[in-house]
């Protein structure tokens, strides 16, 4: 039985900013698939869409963070956001879905600014035009390689990348309308010290309750969120301003400059100050 799919698409010269489709595959796998983000070797964006049965984000203990029904896509850039997931654990089928892996810049810092505000899970339906598109291309075989023109690589990039878009305007999950409120109030407030609770408080829930929500539609602690926006913003700052190291670390939260430090350079892998350059 054929468990893969894979088309390994070439496209023609283009601007590097172009979004492409570099990949699209199918699979069908059972209990023991797990996957992890950081072993892939570049930056690249995936988008992983759920046919039949359910996958699941997982987190290195294997529990269950957040499904990955039909419905979903599970999206990440690899080698900036880390991410366990593989077939839900107790799940009595296997887990079908196709996937796209994008290439460009554009590509790129999309998935990168919707990961970032609606979370690593969206909603997509696997009947889409787009979906089916992508499940058109797949060949008979289990590897097939295509050379097609940046023209139709972006212009397949960009109907996904609208698809999730479309999805996630779309949307009326009360779930997702806190989550997407608690975002907006702290991404407004990123330099003031305010937290969860304030959060919690200004969308009328309490901390546990939007704690619960955002993990279940995110993938991600609220809290983690937070951390990896404030240094984010931290990143504009260093670029953008004069302002000294310990200013910067100060305005996004963090109580002393080492503490800031240690923390940039695990988000970043440099530190604040080669970051500025």
């Amino acid at each position: 039985m054929i468990t893969s799919r894979t088309l390994l698409l070439s496209a023609g010269s283009g601007p590097i900013a172009l979004p492409r489709v570099e990949r699209v595959a199918w699979e069908h796998q059972d209990g023991d698939y797990r996957r992890d983000s950081a072993a892939r070797t570049y930056a690249q964006a995936a988008v992983q869409i759920t046919l039949r049965g359910q996958g699941a984000l997982l987190s290195p203990g294997g529990a269950v963070i957040a499904p990955l029904p039909r419905g979903t896509a599970l999206c990440f850039v690899a080698q900036r956001q880390p991410v366990l997931y593989g077939v839900a654990p107790g799940s009595a089928e296997p887990w079908e879905f196709v996937y796209a892996n994008l290439d460009g810049e554009a590509a790129l810092a999309t998935v990168d600014q919707l990961v970032a505000g609606h979370g690593h899970v969206l909603p997509i339906s696997a009947d889409h035009a787009v979906v089916q598109a992508l499940l058109g291309l797949l060949p008979a075989a289990a590897l097939s390689h295509r050379r097609i023109s940046a023209a139709v690589s972006a212009r397949l990039a960009c109907d996904l990348l609208a698809a999730l878009v479309e999805g996630i305007e779309g949307g009326d999950d009360p779930d997702r309308a806190l989550v997407e409120d608690a975002m907006a109030f702290l991404s407004a407030r990123i330099e003031a010290p305010v937290g969860i609770a304030q959060a919690a408080q200004r969308c009328g829930v309490s901390r546990e309750h939007l704690t619960r929500v955002f993990t279940r539609s995110c993938g991600e602690a609220p809290a983690t969120w937070l951390r990896r926006q404030r240094l984010r913003h931290a990143e504009i700052l260093l670029r953008t301003s004069a302002l000294p190291i310990a200013e910067i670390g100060r305005r996004c939260g963090f109580a002393g400059a080492s503490h800031f430090v240690q923390a940039f350079r695990r988000h970043a892998g440099v530190t604040p100050a080669r970051w500025r350059g």
